[in-house]
């Protein structure tokens, strides 16, 4: 009796497979009761009890899965094969980590905090707000769908509560970036009173501000669209070498090529959103308006470049 695996290594909530050879090297067929026994896990066997042929052998797979409330740890996994008054048995190791989706709860969880004070301080303000506070209801639904799968030990359903909740959260970021510039307005609006100079700073948060913003918050969507895909593609990478369809070269060439292409998008992303948090620290500040109306040109300097030389 052999076993293809030793050591297993899974994060909880995931799903994982080995597989039991037994062989019969007598001159008679034999009748096998295959048992298990686990310190963490579910086992799943298809034949518990089978037939070997005399000089044959069988692969037994079976599927262990650890619940997404497992606590990490090492623990084992005992296979026993028993014919008649003779028996074997195999151990095998399995360490599980903490699903690292739980962190994204938990981080999650803390943004909503931060992101519900924004929120607050741009209502104080007089800022509407009323859609934003609709997006946050739902990123806390969506975490409360996330928790839900972790107690029902349900990866799907806590994968798509996490999605959500991102999505939500990515949302109501990028919306308060753009309101950023109007929160800013209406706490320095004895700031920019004068009348004389509103169309042309108006024209100055469009073209320098707005703009720049609203697409590098496209751009920076689309960015985090591509590494989901590519992470995803991922894994089916790393599906197709545990199921045997690729070799290890290839997939470690593979895999190195998609973390490089990942690391690189993910940078990108990083870059861009320093960049527009930059135009709204740089630009939409007490000293920054003071400087847009400090270099403006005031009325008696254009008239008095248009009046003619008395030469």
């Amino acid at each position: 009796m052999s076993l293809d695996r030793q050591k297993i290594e899974m994060a909880s909530g995931e799903d994982e497979a080995f597989t039991l050879t037994v062989s019969n090297t007598g001159n008679e067929s034999i009748d096998l009761n295959i048992s298990m026994e686990s310190e963490c896990c579910v086992l799943s066997l298809h034949e518990k009890h089978l037939t070997l042929l005399e000089q044959s052998s069988v692969d037994i797979p079976i599927s262990i899965h650890a619940s997404l409330q497992q606590q990490p740890g090492t623990y084992r996994v005992f296979m026993n094969a028993k014919w008649d008054w003779l028996q074997k048995n195999k151990t095998v190791n399995v360490e599980i980590t903490r699903n690292p989706l739980f962190n994204r709860v938990e981080g999650l969880e803390s943004e909503l905090e931060k992101l519900r004070q924004d929120i607050a301080d741009y209502r104080d303000s007089g800022v509407y707000v009323a859609d934003l506070e609709q997006r946050a209801s739902q990123m806390e639904k969506a975490i409360s769908d996330a928790r839900a799968g972790i107690k029902q030990d349900d990866l799907s359903m806590l994968e798509a509560g996490v999605a959500v909740a991102d999505g939500a959260a990515s949302q109501v970021r990028g919306r308060l970036s753009v309101l950023s510039v109007q929160k800013i307005l209406l706490d320095n609006k004895w700031w920019i009173a004068l009348g004389a100079i509103i169309a042309f700073f108006a024209s100055y948060i469009l073209m320098e501000i707005l703009l720049p913003i609203h697409k590098l918050t496209e751009e920076i969507g689309k960015l985090k669209v591509r590494e989901k895909e590519m992470v995803q593609k991922r894994k089916e990478i790393q599906k197709q070498y545990f199921m045997g369809k690729i070799s290890e070269q290839a997939f470690n060439d593979m895999l190195i090529g998609s973390q490089e292409k990942v690391l690189g998008v993910r940078g990108m992303a990083i870059e861009k959103a320093k960049e527009r948090d930059a135009i709204v620290r740089s630009k939409l500040t007490p000293r920054g308006i003071y400087c847009l109306l400090y270099t403006s040109p005031s009325p008696r300097d254009l008239s008095t470049s248009r009046m003619p030389s008395s030469a």
